[in-house]
Formats: C-alpha cells, structure tokens, sequence
C-alpha cells in the first residue's frame, strides 16, 4: 500500500496523541503489573510504527513527493 505524505504525516501525529495518552494512563496509580507491562509492550510497538513512518516520510520529502 502506497500512503501519501499527508497521510503518513496524520498517522504519525495520531501515534503522538495516542502515546500521550498511553503516558497519562501509566501515570495512573492501581495498575497491575500485567496491565504495565500491556501499556508499555503497545507504546514501544507504536514507536517502532512511528520511527518507520517517520523514514518512509523523509524519503518522500527527499524524493520531492510531499506534495501529494
């Protein structure tokens, strides 16, 4: 599946808003170990996802394919 700039650039501002609130909710006092360890196994896979989005878009900033 091919995404255009725009859309990589949305998914990765979803990733930010979504880990903020995965950070707030490992804030909260009254978790289990295995819901941490739940929280924070999610967060470091949406990283990964983020990192990857974050390469794909700077070959296309490269490539001059932002305009899409």
């Amino acid at each position: 599946m091919e995404l255009s700039y725009k859309a990589i650039y949305f998914l990765i501002e979803a990733i930010d808003f979504h880990q903020q609130h995965m950070r707030q909710e490992l804030q909260k006092p009254g978790r289990s170990e295995d819901e941490m360890s739940d929280l924070l196994n999610d967060y470091h896979f949406l990283e990964a996802i983020k990192y990857d989005l974050q390469l794909h878009l700077r070959q296309q900033e490269g490539s001059g394919s932002e305009a899409q």
